[in-house]
């Protein structure tokens, strides 16, 4: 009874060792699938870090040129107003740098709200959430 069993103890790895291969490759297979699948998944996490902070530099910019137009139409406004008033200006020179002035305006709401956007956009793709934070 010892030999069977001492040679059933020998010979079982034998046979078993074609599947022992097998799911030693399986698994190999499987590592190098996940680590291309995390490789791409890194490769696209920097791509998109990579374009949300080209898009906040474009959009600080345009901010703040547009803040400075912004101050350009008030101040024409300002003096429409006042040549208005003081009777050597007309009224839809008023109306004209008024609407300027609100468009101007408008762009600049619009771009902020872009630049917000783009900052939680960022925000995600450094691995971010919305989860509200309790104290």
């Amino acid at each position: 009874t010892g030999a069977w069993s001492l040679g059933a103890g020998v010979v079982q790895p034998v046979l078993t060792g074609g599947r022992i291969k097998h799911e030693k490759s399986l698994r190999n297979s499987v590592e190098r699938q996940r680590s291309s699948e995390l490789q791409k998944a890194v490769l696209v996490a920097f791509g998109e870090v990579e374009s949300a902070l080209v898009t906040d530099d474009s959009l600080s910019k345009r901010v703040a040129a547009t803040s400075e137009a912004v101050r350009h139409a008030k101040e024409a406004v300002e003096s429409a107003e006042s040549d208005f008033a003081g009777g050597t200006g007309d009224v839809l020179t008023l109306l004209e740098a008024q609407g300027r002035r609100i468009t101007t305006a408008s762009t600049l709401v619009t771009l902020r709200r872009a630049q917000l956007d783009n900052r939680v956009n960022l925000h995600l793709a450094l691995g971010g959430d919305f989860k509200a934070r309790t104290k």
